[in-house]
């Protein structure tokens, strides 16, 4: 089985975004500003987060193992190209926050 370039599997994943941050993602991913892509993506995340009650909200029903692969995917895209170098707490967060649910 072939595997897929860290672009293509990030292309792929910008589909689980809501429609509005898709369109912002594909500029950036046009653009290859992965750090921007990183920060939308970290919004998105905060966005879900704060409105996970709210069945109106456009973060609402957005599946969040898929943002959180496209979050890992982006950062990981970004270390191997040296732009970022900055641990960034967004996965253990979501670790911490698993955690939290099944009692750990």
């Amino acid at each position: 089985m072939k595997k897929n370039n860290p672009v293509e599997v990030i292309k792929e994943l910008v589909q689980y975004l809501p429609e509005r941050d898709r369109k912002v993602a594909d500029k950036l991913i046009s653009k290859r500003d992965f750090e921007g892509l990183k920060d939308l993506v970290i919004s998105v995340d905060y966005l879900m987060d704060k409105h996970k009650e709210n069945e109106k909200s456009i973060y609402y029903n957005l599946d969040v193992d898929k943002i959180t692969d496209l979050y890992a995917t982006v950062q990981e895209y970004c270390l191997l190209l040296g732009i970022d170098d900055e641990p960034n707490d967004f996965i253990d967060d979501e670790y911490n926050d698993y955690n939290e649910e099944v009692n750990f």
